[in-house]
């Protein structure tokens, strides 16, 4: 998880915005009004992230008979208290299980085998969450010709397109100029390594869109915003240089 925000360290609704939005905040919860709730869920759900809300008042605990008053007053306010205020965070937080281990929005698994040294040897991977298809994987593929296979790297350029085109189309429509169409051309780049061995180095955005209310300004500068919001962006930033190229077409 990552690390609570408690109410008292915001100070107005402005605040609570810019906090949920944040894309550390992995998610929200919250204990309190109605009002607070709906608040709070439509800045959330604008954002896509996933919300525990406790709301409204308390049934009234009736106590029809007991032969020890003492311990039916205890348990009323152990059950009171329990799974209020802050402990949504610990037993229902969005991204944790009872026990508090993270279980992640989504998880995609994909499968790959290979057989012999690397330089002769061959493999092929599967996409096994989607079910469509196995491909062919050899060294000679990876940095020589492709001839009719795929890499890491071509993989990891997929990735990066349809994750880039999801988030700036996101963008776009956040700032009231949604895309009628992109299309996204990332080229990943693999290089020799000092000292020997090979490394991902770049990865080059190309965007060419039709977006109607932008100029071609507006529409680079809304590229690269979108880029930040990207999760692949987000998970190779650091270590790939990446840039971003945007042409509005008419």
């Amino acid at each position: 998880m990552g690390r609570i925000v408690a109410p008292s360290e915001i100070q107005s609704v402005v605040q609570i915005a810019d906090v949920i939005a944040d894309p550390r905040i992995r998610g929200v919860s919250l204990t309190g009004s109605e009002r607070a709730g709906a608040a709070v869920a439509e800045i959330a759900g604008r954002n896509l992230k996933k919300v525990v809300l406790e709301l409204g008042g308390s049934d009234p605990f009736i106590l029809l008979g007991a032969e020890d008053l003492e311990e039916a007053v205890e348990a009323a306010v152990a059950g009171r208290l329990d799974n209020t205020g802050l402990s949504p965070l610990a037993s229902g937080c969005p991204g944790t299980d009872p026990e508090g281990v993270h279980m992640a929005m989504a998880e995609r698994r994909a499968h790959a085998q290979w057989e012999g040294a690397l330089a002769s040897g061959k493999g092929d991977l599967e996409f096994a969450s989607s079910g469509i298809g196995r491909y062919p994987i050899t060294w000679a593929s990876r940095v020589e010709k492709a001839d009719g296979r795929t890499s890491p790297e071509e993989l990891l350029a997929a990735a990066h397109a349809a994750c880039y085109a999801m988030a700036f189309s996101h963008t776009l429509a956040e700032a009231g100029t949604p895309p009628e169409r992109l299309h996204v051309t990332a080229t990943v780049s693999l290089d020799p390594k000092e000292g020997g061995g090979i490394k991902v180095t770049r990865s080059a955005l190309e965007v060419t869109g039709v977006v109607p209310g932008l100029d071609q300004e507006g529409f680079q500068r809304a590229a690269e915003q979108g880029e930040q919001s990207c999760p692949i962006s987000n998970t190779l930033r650091g270590n790939v240089d990446i840039t971003v190229s945007a042409t509005l077409a008419s």
